[in-house]
């Protein structure tokens, strides 16, 4: 599996899914507007870069994008999605862009045309929040300006909130994930899983030897992936930031509800690159196939989208 990473959906869409796992036992069958979606990023040095999502109940749908994507996050409401261009030859690769579709077009960020070398992104209600270093006014980057950013959709304005040691690649804060209010980030530094108060800029360890991790739409979790052999996917309770609950290796994507994590299942059938999208209960820890996603996935997870966001883009 390619391993660009980013991507997590900060925000309580509110909806449940409908086609992607059976309701449980008496429950109806609840309405869904959301496809999960990956990223292919086509062949090298060719304009290829697409999205492809898996609406309940229909066809795939494919969205070509207008240039590579780097690290990016999808909306809360999932109409949009932001990141940085990925060495695109035709346009600046600093500052960041928002993508939006039905058709798709992209413009940049305001505020954003300073930040550089992005290694994590987060999106709320009202601002991002990034991982990159900072330009100078003669477009350098220095090893005094990177760290963690937050930038404001009302005002444009940048503010940084931590600091890195340097601009080398361990110093960066990687799998930034937004609590759902927006006023509380997890971030991973050197296998460390950090949380971290953004208006006072406080930092509280919550364990070492993590991977990845991402807060739950809901509030009441954070998962993350452990580091190395085991790789299990450890549920924090975030009112006391506890360990609550293993479960089996995930993505760390959410789905809407928070009453699943997502994983990518190989098997046999699907040869060693392709895979099939699997739901995991974070109550039972039983896995369930999403209906048409058998050995068609072999890039990056990115989320899920909200299907109206395609408008005339839908097949």
């Amino acid at each position: 599996m390619t391993m660009r990473r980013k991507f997590t959906i900060a925000g309580m869409f509110g909806l449940s899914l409908s086609g992607l796992a059976q309701p449980r036992d008496g429950e109806p069958a609840p309405a869904s507007s959301f496809g999960l979606t990956f990223y292919d990023a086509g062949r090298a040095l060719k304009n290829e870069q697409k999205l492809v999502v898996f609406p309940p109940g229909t066809e795939p749908l494919t969205i070509p994008l207008p240039f590579g994507l780097g690290y990016s996050s999808i909306s809360p409401d999932g109409n949009a999605l932001y990141g940085q261009r990925f060495f695109d030859p035709t346009g600046p690769n600093s500052g960041l862009y928002k993508i939006e579709f039905g058709p798709t077009r992209s413009s940049p960020v305001a505020g954003s045309k300073g930040l550089s070398s992005v290694y994590g992104i987060a999106v709320s209600r009202n601002k991002i929040v990034v991982s990159a270093g900072y330009l100078n006014t003669a477009g350098l980057l220095d090893q005094k300006s990177c760290g963690i950013y937050e930038l404001t959709f009302a005002s444009g304005k940048v503010r940084k909130i931590l600091s890195n040691a340097d601009c080398e690649y361990p110093s960066f804060w990687h799998s930034l994930s937004l609590s759902p209010d927006g006023e509380q980030l997890v971030a991973i530094r050197e296998r460390r899983l950090t949380l971290v108060n953004l208006a006072t800029g406080a930092i509280r360890s919550l364990g070492d030897e993590f991977f990845d991790a991402a807060w739950s739409p809901n509030g009441l979790w954070i998962a993350a992936l452990e580091y190395g052999g085991r790789r299990r996917t450890i549920l924090f309770e975030t009112s006391g930031f506890e360990r609550r609950r293993a479960l089996p290796s995930s993505e760390t994507i959410w789905s809407p509800d928070s009453r699943y994590l997502v994983a990518v299942g190989q098997t046999s059938r699907c040869g060693g690159n392709t895979g099939t999208i699997q739901l995991i209960d974070i109550e039972s820890s039983e896995r369930s196939t999403i209906r048409g996603t058998e050995c068609k996935i072999s890039h990056t997870l990115e989320g899920w989208i909200s299907i109206s966001a395609f408008g005339n883009e839908r097949k």
